[in-house]
């Protein structure tokens, strides 16, 4: 996007060109674009002001179709009042989130919840943003990340998507903001358990919800949970230490992907 009175343009990423965008490259498009239009890229009095992704935000947001299915973080240079006038509020269907002058400016579909501020299950974009906000900690510069509690509506929605998801890998999503706050059930531990073990097998640190149902099978007391302790080896310390430690259950957590630590 470069500035002009009235006209603004968000540069694309070039799809010919599969290697991360520094910055500095966006400078060499827009004073081109700025060339073409008339000016020039030393002209004080109409400044490039511009936004930008990088390659690996492109990646995360876009399917191959070129869907946008995730958030999609907008990097700027120049004036950042110049690029939020330019960016406006979106594309009809999407909104864009400021973050301000020191961060990104996020691009995203615009969802809808209900009055107890659940999205619709069938829409795909809802759902993710909605177990986005879940898995936000209360502060992720403390030591060891907190979760704020779930209402009694979000924590039946949970426990009614994990209760319909058949799938072991698809009920990682709803398994583990239930259980980073100790509301896995017994009957779900088991059924996940036998889920886990059947399409893991041999390989069970591979899934990412594995240290969330091993928290809930050491916290039920789950004789199977010290066959999992084995195969996880250290790794399994750290979860071993939330289920001992005295905190409250918002004040527990591990990282989904590798089984101890901070999410």
């Amino acid at each position: 996007m470069v500035e002009r009175p009235c006209r603004q343009r968000l540069l694309r990423p070039a799809a010919a060109d599969p290697t991360p965008l520094h910055p500095g490259r966006r400078h060499e498009e827009a004073a081109l674009l700025l060339a073409a239009r008339g000016g020039t890229a030393t002209d004080t009095t109409r400044p490039a002001s511009f936004a930008y992704w990088h390659w690996d935000a492109h990646r995360n947001a876009f399917n191959r179709s070129g869907t946008l299915t995730g958030e999609l973080l907008l990097h700027r240079a120049g004036d950042h009042a110049t690029v939020a006038a330019g960016l406006g509020e979106g594309p009809p269907g999407f909104g864009i989130v400021d973050g301000g002058p020191r961060s990104a400016f996020r691009l995203d579909r615009i969802t809808h919840r209900d009055d107890d501020g659940l999205p619709d299950p069938s829409d795909p974009d809802g759902v993710r943003q909605f177990l986005s906000m879940l898995g936000e900690p209360v502060d992720r510069a403390a030591p060891r990340l907190t979760y704020r509690p779930l209402s009694p509506a979000e924590a039946a929605w949970l426990h009614a998507r994990l209760d319909e998801t058949p799938d072991v890998s698809a009920a990682a999503r709803f398994a583990i903001p239930l259980e980073q706050r100790d509301e896995l059930t017994g009957d779900e531990t088991e059924r996940l358990l036998h889920a886990w073990q059947a399409e893991y097998a041999g390989r069970p640190t591979e899934w990412n919800a594995g240290s969330a149902v091993l928290h809930a099978l050491l916290r039920h007391g789950h004789a199977a949970a010290w066959d999992i302790v084995a195969v996880y080896g250290l790794r399994a310390y750290g979860v071993r230490a939330l289920v001992s430690s005295s905190r409250p259950a918002e004040r527990r957590c591990w990282a989904p992907d590798a089984g101890v630590g901070g999410a």
